[in-house]
C-alpha cells in the first residue's frame, strides 16, 4: 500500500480522550491520478463494519480537498480516531474533484459534517475515473 510520509518528523493526533499520539506515517487503501494537491475520503473502520454486518454496502466517507504536499496532516486535523481508513486522489484540480464527488453520493441523515457522504471507496474510484477530470476542465476554460 503506499504511504503518505509526513514533512515533519511526528504529526501531533489529538484522541478524544486527550491523549497525545505522534505518527510518522499513513497507509491508503488506494492513491490515484497525478497532479500536487488532494482529494480525499476517509472515514472510521469500525462505522464501515457495522455497516457491513448489517447489510448496508455504503457508510458515512468524509470528503475533502487539501492543497498541502500531503494529505496526512489536514486528515489528522479532522479525524478523531487513531487510523481512520483513507482512499487518496492526487489532482492538479482539486475544486473540482471534490464538487465532482460530493455532489454523486447523498448525504448521511442525522450527520453535522456537509462533506460526508453515503458512499464506498469502490463507488468514489469508479465515480472518479468515469469523469475524466484534465478532459473536463479544458473543455470548459
Amino acid at each position: 500500500m503506499p504511504s503518505f510520509v509526513a514533512k515533519q518528523a511526528s504529526i501531533r493526533t489529538p484522541l478524544l480522550s486527550g491523549e497525545v499520539v505522534f505518527q510518522e506515517t499513513f497507509e491508503a487503501e488506494w492513491v490515484i491520478g497525478a497532479g500536487k494537491r488532494w482529494v480525499y475520503g476517509y472515514w472510521i473502520p469500525e462505522v464501515e463494519r457495522v455497516a457491513l454486518a448489517s447489510g448496508k454496502t455504503v457508510w458515512c466517507i468524509k470528503i475533502g480537498k487539501t492543497n498541502r504536499a500531503n494529505p496526512l496532516t489536514r486528515i489528522l486535523e479532522q479525524a478523531f480516531v487513531f487510523e481512520p481508513k483513507v482512499v487518496a486522489i492526487r489532482t492538479d484540480h482539486p475544486d473540482y474533484v471534490e464538487n465532482l464527488l460530493l455532489t454523486a453520493f447523498p448525504f448521511v441523515e442525522g450527520v453535522r459534517s456537509v462533506e460526508c457522504r453515503n458512499t464506498n471507496p469502490d463507488l468514489i474510484r469508479e465515480v472518479y475515473e468515469q469523469n475524466p477530470v484534465e478532459r473536463v476542465i479544458r473543455r470548459t476554460t
